[in-house]
């Protein structure tokens, strides 16, 4: 609705009625939630909810129409179809809402900002399973072996190399 226009002043909007449907609506909200802010160091939605980074999509749109929070110079309130039928010679938005990965006028988000964006991770050949050696760990086996060699050389170099005393 418009205001009546007084002498000195032109007609003004007050508020607008813009009807969408309610999955281009989710969809634009959707593509969004995930989104990376960085100056805020979260979501994109804390700015676009007014810091509710878990609101619904109607929350979403509600925020972004509000005159008084600074964020559209009018209020526009949306009106969800097929709930709300637009008025006759009206037709509501129902096109295909972009995914934050999709490229727009040759621009898209980053991958940092935009989890969807980011090419797939390459897969790894599973890890090898534990080295054995006859059902043991080979580490073991080795620590053994290892060992029964110190005590071979211990022992060896304590007969060879002792003085041997008799009474």
């Amino acid at each position: 609705p418009a205001s009546s226009p007084s002498p000195t002043e032109a007609a003004t909007v007050r508020e607008v009625n813009y009807y969408l449907s309610r999955e281009y609506a989710y969809g634009t909200w959707d593509s969004c939630r995930n989104v990376q802010f960085g100056s805020v160091g979260g979501s994109v939605m804390l700015l676009l909810c007014g810091g509710n980074q878990e609101c619904s999509f109607e929350e979403f749109f509600g925020y972004m129409g509000n005159r008084s929070l600074h964020n559209s110079p009018f209020n526009i309130i949306f009106k969800y179809t097929p709930e709300v039928e637009p008025p006759q010679n009206f037709t509501s938005m129902e096109a295909q809402p972009n995914s934050c990965a999709d490229v727009v006028n040759g621009h898209s988000c980053a991958c940092a900002d935009c989890p969807v964006a980011c090419p797939p991770l390459p897969t790894f050949p599973p890890a090898p399973g534990p080295w054995k050696i006859g059902g043991m760990y080979g580490s073991y086996v080795v620590m053994i072996i290892v060992y029964a060699l110190f005590c071979v050389g211990f022992l060896t170099a304590l007969c060879c190399f002792s003085e041997r005393t008799y009474n």
